[in-house]
């Protein structure tokens, strides 16, 4: 019967030893990267803060707090006949006890002797939740349940359930915990963290400092119950073998499993972009966040749209078998496709997204699914945000996106046809050099005293070779192409350019722009303006068609690292598979989108 091996392990949990105060940790793996110390005295701060929201689970006769009372569920007891002796509605009871509430093939109910809460009073819980405060920080919240484990207040499951949503975000001060003296409780600890986390994509999604100190905690031979421990340190062993992000790992599970071809890539594509909509609030947190400069910033969300658009590429690469997106009528391309839709109905202009260009529909898409970009442009004509075309992108969709260079925002370039342009002057310098390693020399000359290219730059580029926007009278816009800077490489005789860009031979593609060339195709020529955004337009609304707010993500770190593995790596496993079905000509990480596109590097683009 469930419940009695849930008594069983319940009765397990409970015999062992609990530390009675915060310790010197004893354990030195990876000391030299994370002050241990400083965990421990930040986590002591917040336990001497006064409690909020202390998890307390006392006594029947000794509880009356606030009309809140236990009750011991006895043996055979479902949930209408506690409820009924209880004098509260099954709702009510399931809603208090959520983290307790079992499910059995369809049939909900608790395990025998398992302690519950429910209210004395009428109605209280519907208060209770007007009353609801402010969420606390999450190491206030680690504190308070660490009090409550050591003053007998929960059990070690309890406590386990109470910090397992902090596991990634916080696991510096998790591992903190489990390095205290004491060889009972920091593999009790361990092992009720792994036994809450019964999946292996669960387990994923700790922070990998914190598995490693579980695994060695459950190897200890001080331990209450060797086998069920080493069966916990084997799943973790495998978790660290495999050394992948829960966001790749959950990739790696999809493409292993059984469905069709088409289906499988749909729902690959479904789950990467629900993987996107984790950046808004780690974009808030790093705009927030007062360990970067704002130039620092943007490059970091500079180097996460690249990665965000790469993805793009490869999922639509894979989805079409390395042909082109766009559905034809006749001889007439249609601007409308399976992935193309995605991008035009995000953000069309007044309603008509199969027959609009969309290469500045790919840019904004992709930059509003990662960074949250978007803005509030009800007072504006147009019902749709993103941008329509080029010229709205660097003339800041009407004042709505801004290039403040203190916030580490960059315009360079033409805004409308009729102005001159620096693009032009270069352009035009350059081509009176002779060699190539003078031609270098002045652009980085040039890029040195106005803007420097970076992944992540939007640059406008126009076909003609004039440097310019093209009038045109369709809705009144000036003509040009958009792409995203993947890459730029300096050296003594080359200056190139690496993008990645939609709606360029009819499905998303890379291109590389030779700027010691003035005139011809992907030249110097071409461009007209490259546009970098402050980081003041991130963080705004992690939906591109409407204002929807974003709550800042409570990570202790928020790094580099921690923002770009994640793409990284699932863009590793679709590059893979690409390349095996002979979509992508390379499958090495590194490689640019155009290299991809190309099996020759100095290949020509048209």
């Amino acid at each position: 019967m469930p419940e009695t091996a849930n008594n069983q392990v319940m009765s397990e949990y409970m015999q062992r030893k609990k530390p009675d105060v915060f310790k010197q940790p004893s354990h030195n793996k990876n000391s030299g990267t994370q002050d241990r110390e400083a965990q421990l005295r930040e986590l002591l701060f917040y336990m001497n803060q006064k409690p909020k929201n202390r998890i307390m689970h006392k006594k029947e006769e000794e509880t009356r707090n606030g009309g809140l009372s236990t009750f011991v569920v006895p043996e055979g007891w479902g949930l209408k006949q506690i409820a009924d002796h209880l004098n509260i509605s099954t709702d009510e009871l399931k809603t208090r006890n959520k983290s307790k509430l079992q499910n059995w093939n369809g049939v909900e109910g608790f395990f025998a002797g398992e302690k519950i809460v429910y209210s004395t009073k009428s109605g209280s819980l519907e208060k209770e939740e007007e009353k609801k405060e402010v969420a606390e920080k999450p190491e206030q919240i680690i504190a308070n349940a660490y009090s409550s484990y050591t003053n007998d207040e929960i059990t070690v499951l309890e406590f386990s359930k109470a910090i397992l949503p902090y596991v990634e975000s916080h696991g510096s001060n998790i591992a903190a915990l489990l390095i205290t003296r004491g060889s009972f409780s920091a593999d009790s600890l361990a092992f009720a963290l792994a036994q809450n986390s019964p999946k292996d994509s669960d387990l994923v999604r700790f922070d990998r400092n914190v598995l490693e100190i579980m695994a060695d905690q459950l190897d200890t031979q001080a331990t209450g119950n060797k086998e069920d421990n080493q069966f916990q340190k084997q799943r973790i062993d495998k978790i660290l073998k495999l050394n992948l992000t829960h966001q790749a790992f959950g990739l790696k599970e999809i493409i292993e499993n059984e469905k069709g071809e088409e289906e499988k890539i749909k729902q690959i594509i479904t789950y990467v972009r629900k993987q996107f909509e984790e950046y808004p609030p780690k974009v808030k947190a790093l705009k927030e966040s007062p360990n970067f400069t704002p130039e620092q910033k943007v490059k970091i969300a500079g180097k996460i749209s690249v990665q965000a658009a790469k993805s793009e590429f490869l999922m639509g690469t894979i989805y079409h078998k390395g042909k082109e997106w766009e559905e034809k009528k006749g001889k007439r391309y249609l601007n409308k496709g399976y992935m193309v839709d995605h991008y035009t109905k995000q953000s069309s202009y007044r309603g008509t997204p199969e027959y609009d260009p969309w290469c500045s529909k790919f840019v904004t898409t992709v930059m509003n699914s990662v960074l949250g970009i978007s803005a509030n442009h009800a007072t504006k004509s147009e019902n749709r945000r993103g941008a329509w075309g080029g010229s709205q992108i660097v003339n800041g969709y009407e004042n709505f996106w801004n290039y403040d260079e203190d916030k580490g925002g960059k315009l360079e370039g033409q805004q409308k046809v009729g102005q001159s342009n620096i693009w032009k002057k270069i352009n035009k310098q350059v081509s009176g050099k002779t060699s190539k390693k003078d031609k270098v020399k002045l652009l980085k000359e040039f890029f040195n005293k106005n803007i420097y290219p970076q992944p992540g730059d939007i640059m406008i580029v126009d076909p003609s070779g004039n440097n310019s926007f093209k009038e045109s009278a369709k809705n009144g816009f000036d003509s040009s192409h958009t792409a995203m800077i993947e890459k730029v490489l300096l050296t003594n005789e080359d200056a190139l350019i690496y993008t990645i860009e939609g709606n360029s031979g009819q499905k998303v593609t890379g291109r590389k722009y030779n700027l010691t060339k003035t005139t011809g195709k992907f030249s110097l020529g071409w461009i007209v303006n490259i546009a970098r955004m402050s980081i003041d337009n991130y963080g705004r609304s992690s939906h591109i068609s409407k204002q929807v707010d974003i709550k800042s993500s409570q990570y202790s770190e928020i790094s580099e690292e921690v923002l770009l593995n994640p793409l990284i790596e699932m863009n590793s496993i679709l590059q893979s598979i690409a390349f095996k079905k002979s979509y992508v000509s390379s499958d090495e990480n590194n490689s640019t989108t155009f290299k991809l596109s190309n099996s020759n590097e100095n290949a020509s683009t048209s």
